[in-house]
C-alpha cells in the first residue's frame, strides 16, 4: 500500500491553498508591470509634449533655434565676383611661359634627345 502523505502537507507545490497563491502573485506582478509601463509611456509623451510645445514657442515668437538646417556661406560676396576675362588668360599664359622657362612645364617628348639637333656625348660615336 502506497502511503499518499504528500497533499497533506504544507509545502507540497500542487496543493489548492499554493495554486491559489502563485496565481494571485503572478497576476499582481502583471499589474504592477502594467502601471510601470504605463508610468513610462505618460513620461514619455509629457517630454515629446513639453519639447514640441518649446519649438512651437520659440518659432512663433521669431526666436532662433538650437538647430539651423541652412548652411551658411560667409564667402558668398567672393564667389560671385565676375572677373576680367582677358586679364586672367594674359596672367595664366605668363605663368605658363615662366613654368616652362623654369624647367616646371614640359611639353611631351620636350627633353629627349631624339628631338635635339646635337646628342651627348655618351650618344656620340667615336670616331
Amino acid at each position: 500500500v502506497a502511503m499518499n502523505i504528500l497533499p497533506k502537507k504544507k509545502w507540497h507545490v500542487r496543493t489548492k491553498e499554493n495554486v491559489a497563491r502563485v496565481l494571485k502573485d503572478e497576476e499582481n506582478a502583471r499589474l504592477e508591470a502594467e502601471k510601470e509601463q504605463g508610468r513610462i509611456l505618460k513620461a514619455e509623451s509629457e517630454s515629446r509634449l513639453a519639447l514640441l510645445r518649446q519649438q512651437a514657442s520659440s518659432k512663433y515668437h521669431g526666436e532662433v533655434g538650437t538647430q539651423r538646417s541652412e548652411h551658411i556661406n560667409l564667402f558668398s560676396n567672393f564667389e560671385n565676383k565676375t572677373k576680367n576675362k582677358d586679364a586672367s588668360e594674359e596672367k595664366a599664359d605668363e605663368q605658363k611661359n615662366w613654368e616652362i622657362k623654369v624647367g616646371y612645364l614640359k611639353q611631351l617628348g620636350q627633353g629627349s634627345s631624339e628631338l635635339s639637333a646635337d646628342k651627348p656625348w655618351y650618344q656620340k660615336t667615336p670616331g
